[in-house]
């Protein structure tokens, strides 16, 4: 007995190398194949395309949180920039609980191209500080004037809303 002849007689009845009786094709059967080939086809297309979204969200995240950042350092620039007699007269830090609002734009998303907004909230209070201690002597009795300016930054990534502040303390 040979291992892997087929039987001439029957020839409906032939075997695989492996011994198991194969099955004659139908017309259609590639048809069908195909079609659940192109399925899985799709189906691992769009799963890679999911994949692939899932890794970029967290990154468009990350740009615009950094965007954010950059804007306040802008705004700490500009804290320590502005003249200090100015403070209390020009209106763009009200003393709290008032503050200014002012919307600005933070810059351009790289995969999208959607521009990124948001609102500048600018606040000062007087920086009130109680020295302890023997001999210690307070700002107004030195007559140093001491201004705390705060600039809270409110924007929004992928429907959640955040804030960042900074805070310059100046003094004269």
């Amino acid at each position: 007995m040979k291992r892997y002849t087929q039987n001439p007689k029957n020839r409906r009845l032939r075997k695989d190398l492996l011994g198991r009786a194969r099955m004659r094709k139908r017309k259609g059967d590639f048809l069908i194949e195909g079609t659940i080939a192109l399925f899985l086809l799709v189906s691992l297309a769009f799963l890679l395309l999911q994949s692939s979204l899932t890794i970029l969200r967290p990154r468009s995240e990350t740009i615009a949180h950094n965007m954010a950042d950059a804007y306040l350092t802008f705004e700490t620039a500009l804290a320590n920039r502005v003249d200090f007699d100015t403070i209390p007269v020009d209106g763009q830090w009200p003393l709290y609980p008032a503050f200014s609002q002012t919307q600005v734009n933070l810059g351009t998303m790289p995969q999208s191209g959607v521009i990124m907004t948001g609102d500048v909230r600018r606040t000062r209070m007087a920086y009130d500080w109680a020295p302890t201690g023997a001999g210690a002597i307070d700002f107004d009795t030195l007559g140093i004037q001491v201004w705390k300016l705060q600039s809270h930054l409110v924007y929004s990534v992928n429907g959640t809303q955040f804030v960042k502040s900074r805070t310059v303390v100046r003094s004269q």
